[in-house]
């Protein structure tokens, strides 16, 4: 069963390297003050969660999740352009030079570069500052771990 989420995994990550559709694109961060919580939650989830995924631990954790990383971004951003400027521009051109996490740096070593689309990057973290992801009621409501794939309130 590991193995075959660590192959998830990979897939994963292989298939956002070679998304065909993005582009690396510096323009200025847009601030999406209506926050497309469906759509956006989606966006996370399928770029995101097959290196961040909250439920990963021990050796299939191999990067840290979306509320630390969120966490130490709050922490060290006072505002959202601030927060979400940085983000973007780590995940867009990740260095060690931008990183903020240094010991996740340590642990897991920098991030590849996606090349995903700028936009999307800016609606991701967008919601991931407008949201509590990764709580319980969060993961109850968006996530189902079992078999990698997202859940929501209308996919009964």
């Amino acid at each position: 069963m590991k193995n075959l989420v660590v192959l998830l995994g990979i897939v994963f990550a292989f298939q956002s390297c070679t998304n065909e559709n993005s582009s690396l694109n510096n323009d200025t961060v847009q601030i999406d003050d209506n926050i497309d919580t469906e759509n956006y939650s989606k966006l996370m989830i399928n770029n995101c969660y097959s290196c961040h995924n909250p439920n990963a631990i021990g050796q299939n954790k191999i990067a840290p999740t979306l509320a630390q990383i969120k966490e130490k971004y709050k922490d060290t951003y006072t505002n959202k352009n601030e927060f979400i400027t940085a983000m973007t521009d780590f995940v867009l051109k990740p260095t060690k030079n931008n990183a903020i996490l240094q010991k996740a740096i340590d642990k897991f070593g920098i991030m590849p570069n996606m090349q995903f689309a700028s936009e999307d990057v800016e609606k991701i973290i967008n919601y991931i500052y407008e949201t509590d992801i990764e709580t319980d009621d969060w993961m109850k409501n968006n996530y189902t771990s079992q078999d990698l794939t997202p859940t929501f309130k209308d996919d009964d």
